[in-house]
C-alpha cells in the first residue's frame, strides 16, 4: 500500500474512534476503553476471578483457605500436564459469554476472552516454545463452523507475540460429546484419541482451550505430547469450572489437601 493511502486510512480509522468510541463486544454499551478487554465496567464486574485458594497444578478453586498446593485429585492420580493457567470462573456472565462464543456464532468475543487470557498469561508466556490450540473434532467443526480454541490461540498469539501451531496435534477419532458424563466416562472416551503430527522434542508446549472441567481432554493431550518427547505441557483456560465432580449436582468444592502449602 502506497504510504499516502495508507496515511489516509489510518486518518480514518483514528477519525472512527473519535466520533465512534468502541462499544462493549458484550452487552453493546458505549464508550468503552480498549485497555479494559473491550468490555465495559459492569460486564467485567459480572467475571468472577478465580480465588487465591486452589491448586497449583489444575487450578481447582477450594472451598476454604487462601494457599496454594496440590488438590487431593491431583496428588491421589497425577495429570500428565504441569499447570493450568484459567482467567476465572465458569460462573455467571464469564460462562454465558463463553457459551454465546461457542454455540452461538458470536465469534467477535474471542477478542476480550482472548485478551483475558493473555493478561493471566503475559508474567510466563516468554517459557513457552509452540502455542497450541485443542483441536475439535471433525463433525462438530463442520456443525460450528470454527474452533474456538484456535480463535483464542491466535489472539493470544498476537497479543503476546508467541508462535501458534495450528494443526501440531489432531484428533484421529470421533468421540462423543463430553457434556454430562463423569470423569471416568470422559477419560474412556477421550483414550488414544490425539496424535501430535509436528515436533515437540524438547519443547515446553502451551495447550489453549476455552474451558477445563474434569481436565479429561487436557490429561490425554498432555500425555500424548509427553510420549511425542514435549519437556512440559500447560494449559491456558479462559474459565475453569468451580468443582472436579462437575457430573453430580449439588457437590461441594473439594477441601483442601492436608499438604503444606506451596506457592509457585
Amino acid at each position: 500500500m502506497m504510504p499516502f493511502f495508507r496515511t489516509m486510512l489510518q486518518a480514518g480509522r483514528e477519525m472512527g474512534r473519535q466520533l465512534l468510541p468502541p462499544a462493549c463486544l458484550y452487552c453493546g454499551a458505549y464508550r468503552v476503553s480498549p485497555s479494559h478487554f473491550r468490555l465495559c465496567p459492569g460486564c467485567r464486574r459480572g467475571i468472577e476471578k478465580l480465588p487465591p485458594g486452589r491448586c497449583i497444578c489444575c487450578a481447582l478453586p477450594f472451598a476454604a483457605g487462601s494457599s496454594r498446593h496440590l488438590c487431593q485429585s491431583c496428588l491421589a492420580d497425577p495429570p500428565p500436564f504441569d499447570r493450568v493457567y484459567a482467567s476465572g470462573l465458569y460462573l455467571g456472565l464469564l460462562r454465558e459469554m463463553i457459551q454465546r462464543f461457542k454455540y452461538d456464532g458470536a465469534v467477535g468475543l474471542d477478542l476480550p476472552l482472548g485478551r483475558m487470557l493473555s493478561h493471566a498469561l503475559r508474567p510466563e508466556a516468554h517459557r513457552f516454545d509452540l502455542l497450541m490450540p485443542v483441536p475439535l473434532c471433525r463433525k462438530r467443526l463442520r456443525l460450528r463452523g470454527y474452533n474456538q480454541a484456535l480463535l483464542l490461540a491466535r489472539m493470544v498469539g498476537r497479543e503476546l507475540d508467541m508462535r501458534v501451531v495450528v494443526r501440531g496435534i489432531q484428533r484421529v477419532r470421533e468421540t462423543v460429546a463430553l457434556e454430562g458424563l463423569g470423569v471416568k466416562d470422559r477419560r474412556r472416551s477421550l483414550s488414544k484419541a490425539f496424535r501430535v503430527v509436528t515436533s515437540v522434542e524438547g519443547r515446553r508446549i502451551l495447550l489453549v482451550d476455552d474451558v477445563m472441567t474434569s481436565g479429561a481432554t487436557a490429561r490425554e493431550i498432555g500425555w500424548t505430547l509427553k510420549q511425542a518427547g514435549a519437556l512440559e505441557v500447560c494449559l491456558a483456560v479462559v474459565a475453569r469450572t468451580p468443582r472436579h465432580d462437575f457430573g453430580a449436582s449439588g457437590v461441594a468444592l473439594p477441601k483442601p489437601s492436608a499438604v503444606s502449602p506451596v506457592v509457585p
